[in-house]
């Protein structure tokens, strides 16, 4: 996600806990690949399978959502990734990036990335990126009011450029800062740009240029909270606000060899240097508007173990207060304004200041209510699947489904359930079901490849009390021998 857009009016320095709490209210069932709140409203992306058509919706709390625009893929093995997605008060823009398959075992290969951008509901436009250019991959930054701001680069994975782009000016753009950029963030007048810097470096300099004029502000370096990525940069998570006042996810001065530890720093143009808004936060999630920051919270024992993640709003003079309930990763989040704009595996949520309600689990309405995590690799033995479950979301009643072992299709197999299994669990409680597979079974997988061992999918399926279901989905390594 690369808009954490303004958020006008309003400008608290301290928010007191009582004002703040959940309020978030399902707006549309599914997961946003990419996500952003801005122009009164939120917009995001979701990419349908099978048939990797890319559409593009947007919505306003509390009201339906709409599709906009639908990228269909131009070939048999192609298909379409968000690249972005911003909003302001009358236009959109969106990225799709284009990739194509040979076989299907294949790695893909990215053929360009495009943005498109025009009026709030359409008709929309190349207006960056594409196959042929000098810069064929473009992903969405955001809006600074009505200027669209792009990041565009070579490769797909690559250091780029900064550009922006006037209402008036049509497909003509207009650089901003250096070329070296691996990620950007624009609100208001000001474009906040991280460069790529070495490996070995132990911070990532920020610096905020004015939109209009492209002249620099002021720089900030924050300790680097992440590994140096496959191409040699490394970044921090990090967001801009209209004034100018820079966010960043950094590395603690409390971390050690064996523990790091993240905190919330912030820097502003009348106080450049770094400091300390809130220690040991945790996650990748940050945005700011008008002195509110949204991050990711340190949640209770209990909430943490079961693999949930709580998003909170911290003021400049350090108040937070909750303003999610429990939530199953990854979640996608941003603030504009007066509107909150989040997504699960499950669902897209929003909200309006002030957020009034309390919750402790998800609310009712076109979305699940529930969803039953699966642990990352479950542990497998020979003939034996140990898969750990946990009710990440749950109403009063729980989570109750069934996890099925299925062996996956293939032009060789069908698809089809080994074994199933039922649970039934409280909110935030975690269990282990274990498989057990027989002598003939695994005889018969091993069969399948010469006795190595066999990829096997885990399914958790969870039904809610208003029969909405939610499905999760792991692979699992099993030993057949």
């Amino acid at each position: 996600m690369r808009l954490r857009p303004l958020l006008p009016a309003l400008a608290l320095l301290a928010l007191p806990s009582p004002a703040l709490a959940a309020d978030l209210a399902p707006a549309a069932a599914g997961a946003a690949d990419a996500l952003a709140a801005g122009g009164g409203g939120f917009a995001f992306t979701v990419r349908d399978l099978p048939s990797n058509r890319v559409r593009t919706r947007v919505g306003s709390p509390g009201g339906p959502t709409r599709t906009v625009s639908t990228s269909r893929p131009a070939g048999r093995r192609e298909y379409g990734l968000a690249a972005g997605v911003a909003r302001s008060s009358t236009r959109l823009a969106f990225g799709v990036t284009r990739l194509r398959t040979a076989l299907d075992d294949e790695e893909p290969t990215a053929l360009a990335g495009e943005t498109f951008r025009g009026p709030l509901g359409g008709p929309f436009a190349v207006t960056a990126g594409g196959p042929g250019l000098a810069r064929p991959f473009s992903t969405v930054v955001g809006y600074g009011g009505e200027t669209l701001v792009t990041f565009e680069a070579e490769r797909e994975f690559g250091a780029g450029r900064i550009v922006a782009r006037d209402p008036a000016a049509g497909t003509a753009g207009r650089q901003i800062g250096p070329d070296a950029v691996i990620e950007a963030r624009v609100a208001g007048t000001n474009v906040a740009i991280a460069t790529e810097t070495s490996p070995s470096a132990p911070a990532t300099t920020i610096t905020v240029y004015d939109l209009a004029s492209g002249e620099q502000r002021y720089a900030v370096a924050v300790p680097r909270s992440v590994a140096p990525d496959g191409g040699g940069a490394a970044t921090v998570p990090f967001d801009v606000d209209a004034d100018g006042t820079i966010v960043a996810i950094g590395r603690s001065s409390s971390s050690t060899s064996a523990t790091e530890r993240l905190d919330l720093l912030v820097a502003s143009p009348q106080a450049t240097a770094p400091r300390v808004l809130r220690q040991d936060v945790t996650g990748a999630v940050v945005a700011i508007s008008s002195g509110r920051v949204l991050h990711l919270a340190r949640p209770s024992a209990r909430v943490a173990a079961a693999g949930a993640v709580v998003l909170a709003v911290t003021g400049l003079a350090g108040s937070t207060s909750t303003v999610s309930f429990p939530l199953a990763p990854p979640v996608l989040a941003d603030l504009d304004g007066d509107v909150l704009a989040v997504s699960t595996p499950t669902c897209v949520y929003a909200a309006s200041f002030p957020w009034s309600t309390t919750a402790t689990h998800a609310p009712k309405g076109t979305c699940p209510q529930t969803f039953v995590a699966v642990g990352s690799r479950p542990a497998t033995r020979r003939g034996q699947v140990r898969v750990p479950l946990s009710c990440t979301m749950g109403t009063a009643t729980g989570c109750r489904g069934t996890v099925d072992l299925v062996l996956p299709g293939s032009p060789k197999n069908t698809r089809r359930r080994l074994a199933r299994q039922s649970f039934s669990l409280q909110r935030q409680q975690r269990t282990t079901r274990v498989f057990r597979l027989s002598a003939t079974e695994r005889r018969r997988l091993a069969r399948l490849r010469g006795g190595d061992p066999v990829y096997l999918d885990v399914i958790a399926r969870t039904t809610d009390d208003a029969g909405r279901v939610s499905t999760q989905t792991q692979v699992s390594l099993v030993s057949v021998r």
